[in-house]
């Protein structure tokens, strides 16, 4: 049986009408949330928090490329562990004002209780490990020239202020004679990496501070990560959006999250802040974390006495000025993963031959 045109039933106008809005609406939830996800919203931001020569607030880019190589390493770091440097140019305050934060809600150190902590002139942190070696961070001795592979700068022009309460008041005063960092580094922490070894000009007399050996990695008589004693120390401005530094160099006590508590307590999307061979730590106080100004810092264990982590990045909010968001961890390069590094250089040096990073059995003596 034919129908013509006018034989069909009509259509009610209504049931159009709420159609032609529903698809509407969903469009434009989808458009928004591309939007809020890319470029939009507050949403936590990727960034480098090397602060611009002007002064200025570094920007969200370079995620986009970013964001498939994330994935993939977001699987490798199952079983292990926006981005931001966390260094700062001490020397220009003035361009600087009201811009950033420090460890959030630390303490002062100890008088003495850190003689082998160092401050760069690069305006990060840094650890004596050798009588003339210092660990620190790719990213603080990085020539950052776009566009070409990462090298370290001239280590003439940097300097090491070892023993360092602040950047007046320190035992030792000393320049580079070299700087190593690790092959793996490109320039982005997604890539890990973020990891270097400089040189001294001289020989300190500080005793310097243990990096956990291979023999005790390897022994598992210690699991450090269960440690009660975990903190993290470093250099910066200790009030937001006040250009003032510190008297004394800060510490804070931490807990570490492994990436499953990571992505059980910020969400999926928070495993696309980790890059390889890096570990989360919290502040045990609320509202209380690394921030600009504290890169290169250890991750410290009093209880085996020894450093585990390099301050590498953490997560910025994409406000007016700058806002580290304590709500999310910070990330530090994992020590442990790079061993070889390290002693490859350090252990080069006689004075350094009782040192247990260079210690090559597979026991304790």
């Amino acid at each position: 049986m034919n129908f013509n045109k006018e034989d069909q039933p009509p259509r009610s106008k209504k049931k159009v009408t709420f159609c032609v809005f529903l698809g509407i609406a969903m469009t434009s939830l989808i458009i928004a949330g591309i939007v809020w996800w890319y470029g939009g919203g507050d949403r936590p931001c990727i960034v480098p928090l090397k602060l611009n020569p002007d002064g200025s607030k570094p920007n969200c880019n370079g995620e986009e490329e970013e964001k498939q190589e994330t994935e993939t390493l977001i699987e490798e770091a199952e079983k292990e562990q926006g981005q931001r440097n966390l260094s700062i140019d001490h020397d220009d305050l003035t361009q600087i004002v009201n811009k950033t934060q420090p460890i959030i809600n630390g303490q002062d150190a100890g008088w003495d209780e850190y003689p082998w902590f160092v401050i760069l002139g690069t305006g990060c942190s840094g650890s004596l490990i050798a009588q003339e070696y210092v660990l620190t961070a790719a990213h603080c001795v990085d020539k950052e020239v776009n566009g070409q592979k990462p090298q370290p700068i001239d280590p003439k022009t940097l300097t090491i202020k070892v023993g360092a309460r602040n950047s007046t008041v320190f035992k030792e005063k000393f320049d580079a004679s070299e700087i190593y960092i690790h092959k793996r580094w490109s320039g982005k922490v997604f890539g890990g990496g973020d990891i270097a070894v400089v040189k001294l000009n001289g020989k300190s007399s500080v005793e310097p501070i243990n990096v956990y050996p291979k023999f005790m990695v390897r022994s598992r008589v210690y699991n450090w990560k269960n440690s009660d004693s975990l903190k993290i120390i470093g250099y910066g401005f200790v009030k937001p959006n006040i250009a003032e530094l510190p008297s004394i160099h800060q510490e804070l006590d931490v807990i570490l999250l492994s990436y499953r508590q990571n992505r059980r307590n910020y969400g999926r999307r928070s495993g696309r802040f980790y890059a390889k061979n890096t570990i989360a730590v919290k502040g045990e106080k609320a509202n209380s974390g690394a921030c600009y100004g504290d890169s290169g810092g250890p991750l410290f264990d009093a209880k085996s006495n020894s450093i585990h982590g390099v301050a590498s990045y953490g997560i910025d909010i994409p406000t007016e000025g700058f806002h580290c968001d304590t709500n999310y961890p910070t990330y530090y390069t994992m020590t442990e993963k790079y061993l070889s590094f390290i002693s490859d250089h350090v252990c080069k040096s006689e004075s350094s031959n009782s040192l247990a990073l260079c210690y090559k059995g597979k026991t304790a003596w």
